[in-house]
């Protein structure tokens, strides 16, 4: 299959909005490399997954998976994880822009990859109500091997730590500054996630990578 033997899977995990999709994309190359015959999106098709419950997962050799679940153990020596994460504060307000755009069926179903519960997104400026907290928690304290976790800003200036990381040369599309969606939120919202997840905001930032 392709140009790449097909020995190795990945999953890309992360706290949600934080280019995990566009890191799945960019690692289809790598992972499986082009299949004869077939167009890219075809090959996306049947390469890339989305998993919801990595304690359900049996990871096949030349796939992507991606998820918002906290790790497991005991995955094939084959599978390599890349975790990513972002400022929280800027994770919801994308969060509310993506209530305001995408509408009520989204932010269910997002729910639903996050902690697989109903969830009141009234509630999340005052509470951590998708349990983003835990979820960087969890995977910052698994001892897993083969781990890489890095930072969303911090992601393009690591192409060659992932290409490292995953023995195969890695091709992220060209950078795009962030455009911040805090501006959308009013003074009080504003003030009500800084309460919230100031702790969680100061983990984020003293982290920019990190390998095991």
């Amino acid at each position: 299959m392709g140009l790449f033997r097909p020995c190795l899977s990945v999953i890309v995990a992360s706290m949600g909005r934080s280019a995990s999709t566009v890191l799945m994309r960019a690692l289809l190359p790598a992972v499986a490399g082009p299949i004869i015959g077939l167009s890219p999106r075809l090959t996306r098709h049947m390469v890339q997954r989305w998993q919801t419950d990595l304690t359900t997962l049996t990871p096949r050799p030349g796939r992507v998976y991606k998820t918002h679940d906290r790790p497991v153990a005991g995955l094939p020596d084959y599978v390599r994880t890349i975790y990513t994460f972002a400022d929280p504060f800027e994770v919801v307000a994308s969060l509310h822009r993506q209530w305001h755009t995408a509408g009520e069926v989204w932010m269910r179903e997002h729910a639903t990859n996050m902690v697989r519960r109903e969830v009141d997104y009234v509630r999340m400026y005052d509470t951590d109500v998708l349990e983003l907290e835990a979820n960087f928690d969890a995977w910052m304290q698994h001892d897993g091997p083969r781990c890489l976790l890095v930072r969303y800003d911090e992601l393009w200036n690591q192409t060659e730590r992932l290409s490292a990381f995953l023995g195969r040369p890695v091709r992220l599309p060209p950078y795009q500054p962030r455009a911040s969606a805090l501006d959308q939120l009013d003074r009080d919202q504003r003030a009500a996630i800084e309460r919230t997840y100031r702790g969680l905001r100061d983990k984020v930032l003293a982290v920019s990578i990190v390998e095991r």
